[in-house]
């Protein structure tokens, strides 16, 4: 797993890294903001940077979750998955409508991970930001039940991720056949 900085990266060094990695890579982890739902931009990235590129699987995940109500958080995956689905019908690409309409969608919040781990990890040796925002989940989520840091790291939806992860790495041959035709023909390209 490669962690790039990003297809538009202000700084274009950055951008080049991740363009450089995804010429190697099988396997996308997208990570959207949750505001962000397959505008022009995005799936101009996939038709300019991934086609062509031996990716075969495309995992969309849509972060910062807590910026909304508990209750709206599964629901922003059929509200994203009904912009991918707009978005598809404006691509003229086989190869992106194809990987986009295999791929799977989940969310989560990385910050919501983190300070669970943080504090699991460092109890009150955690830095100041960790504590305030372990204070404030608290207040913000109480149907959540945040009492202990394993439940931040439970409802951050961290877990699914993981679960995904090993599920792909379980049928990597899967996602492996297509990954030197594709590459070649993207060479050629």
């Amino acid at each position: 797993i490669i962690d790039t900085p990003g297809f538009n990266d202000p700084v274009q060094s950055r951008t080049e890294v991740t363009r450089n990695a995804i010429k190697d890579s099988h396997i996308i982890l997208f990570v959207h903001d949750y505001l962000d739902k397959y505008d022009e931009d995005e799936v101009e990235i996939l038709v300019e940077q991934v086609d062509c590129s031996g990716v075969s699987m495309l995992v969309d995940i849509i972060n910062k979750i807590d910026c909304l109500e508990s209750n709206q958080w599964s629901k922003s995956i059929y509200s994203f998955e009904r912009k991918k689905e707009e978005a598809k019908k404006q691509i003229k690409n086989k190869g992106i409508e194809e990987l986009l309409s295999k791929g799977e969608v989940t969310y989560m919040s990385s910050l919501m991970a983190l300070v669970g781990y943080e504090v699991d990890r460092m109890g009150q040796n955690c830095s100041e930001i960790s504590k305030d925002l372990f204070i404030e989940y608290q207040y913000n989520f109480p149907e959540l039940k945040l009492e202990k840091p394993c439940d931040f790291i439970e409802h951050s939806n961290i877990y699914e991720i993981i679960d995904i992860i090993n599920k792909i790495s379980t049928d990597k041959n899967k996602y492996l056949e297509n990954y030197p035709i594709q590459n070649l023909i993207g060479q050629l390209k």
